[in-house]
């Protein structure tokens, strides 16, 4: 499959040769630019958009800016519907009025990419004013109707429309990348007080949590602590690994799990030992707490059964013992070959763990580069044998 950087440079000789557009695929004609489209006539391009909808063609901000300039040179078509809907947030209301109600319009618009939008500017704030007096909502109560119009624009309601329309959002609200402040209190707020289709979370059960999942989460201690273990357990065994959750987030529910026995300082339990069968149950992180993990480690080598328990949904406080392992394995130093694997174990590392770190080649130097994060913003320190060390940021999308 291209990247997108990748099919924009033979995009042009694609485009020029092929007269049927469909036959393309969604990863070539994602390689979509302005300057192609200059070169086309308009009909062929909005030939191109519409095939671009039917595949489910995601371009970038800059690309649907001129994409729409291109479809809409000659008049706005009629048939509107049969371009892609993140085209529309390019689109104002009245330019859609000639073909459809204004209600049709932020329909399609709530299916749109939103955050192709910057949060809080002034075209996002525009479309979600115009939209609420479009469905004529004068006050900040949104019936469940008119909220599954909005759709994605429910992201960028105010946690007092979240209060007030109690569980009407929770659904599309549980479909947004992210909350401000405001919204994650007020998302508490509503769930807590048990007056939602979802019920008090006392009663909670697997297929509660799995709708849910986008707003796991926003969800506390004050709330986890009333969702019943046992479905907790049974969500993590039969539906995590489906879900968006990053492992940072699923460790808090890990963290909810945590057995509570006391503190002691035995070896560890017969019943705990870390067999091979342990080490590939990526649900091991639930069945020991911190120090039962530190005792039942001593006797474990660190093999490739080990490592891959890293990318396993730890609490930070396990991932504190884990680490702990691979100090007293590595005291010189982590080899190459473990660099790339570390996984959530890189917002522990320190300056002095990287001083000892010795990158041999630029393979290792290129991993570790593309170390695939679970969408996480995390640090990755990257050092040479000259001990030059450079902080990456990397957030994936």
């Amino acid at each position: 499959m291209w990247t997108r950087e990748q099919a924009a440079m033979f995009f042009r000789d694609v485009i020029k040769t092929e007269p049927d557009f469909s036959r393309l695929s969604q990863s070539v004609l994602q390689g979509y630019t302005c300057a192609v489209a200059n070169e086309m006539e308009p009909e062929r391009v909005q030939e191109l958009a519409k095939v671009m909808k039917r595949k489910n063609v995601k371009l970038g901000a800059d690309q649907l800016s001129c994409l729409v300039k291109m479809v809409m040179l000659r008049g706005i078509p009629k048939d509107l519907d049969s371009y892609p809907n993140d085209l529309l947030l390019f689109l104002r209301p009245s330019d859609y009025a000639a073909t459809g109600s204004c209600k049709q319009y932020f329909a399609n618009v709530g299916k749109a990419s939103l955050d192709l939008l910057q949060r809080e500017s002034s075209e996002r704030r525009q479309l979600l004013l115009e939209a609420l007096a479009c469905l004529k909502i004068p006050g900040t109560q949104v019936n469940k109707e008119n909220a599954k119009i909005l759709g994605h624009l429910v992201c960028d309601l105010g946690g007092e429309y979240i209060r007030s329309s109690a569980g009407a959002l929770l659904k599309e609200l549980s479909q947004c990348e992210s909350f401000l402040p405001d919204q994650e209190e007020a998302i508490r707020s509503v769930i807590s007080s048990g007056n939602t289709t979802f019920g008090p979370p006392q009663a909670w059960s697997a297929s509660t949590l799995n709708e849910l999942t986008g707003l796991i989460p926003v969800l506390d201690h004050s709330i986890w602590q009333k969702v019943p273990k046992n479905v907790l357990t049974f969500w993590l065994k039969n539906f995590a690994r489906d879900s968006r959750l990053s492992r940072a987030q699923l460790a808090t529910i890990v963290e909810e799990l945590l057995p509570s026995r006391q503190k002691r300082d035995v070896g560890c339990p017969g019943e705990l030992r870390i067999t091979e069968t342990v080490l590939n149950n990526d649900l091991m992180p639930i069945y020991y707490t911190p120090e039962e993990l530190r005792a039942c480690l001593k006797n474990v080598s660190v093999t490739n059964d080990f490592l891959q328990i890293l990318d396993y949904p730890f609490s930070n406080e396990q991932l504190a013992v884990l680490k702990e392992k691979l100090d007293e394995t590595y005291p010189d130093g982590y080899p190459d070959s473990l660099l790339p694997k570390l996984g959530r174990l890189t917002s522990l590392i320190t300056t002095k763990d990287i001083s000892k770190w010795k990158i041999t080649s630029a393979d290792m130097l290129a991993a570790l580069l593309e170390l695939d994060l679970q969408n996480e913003q995390v640090g990755i320190w990257v050092c040479f044998p000259a001990q030059i060390c450079f902080l990456v940021w990397e957030l994936l999308v």
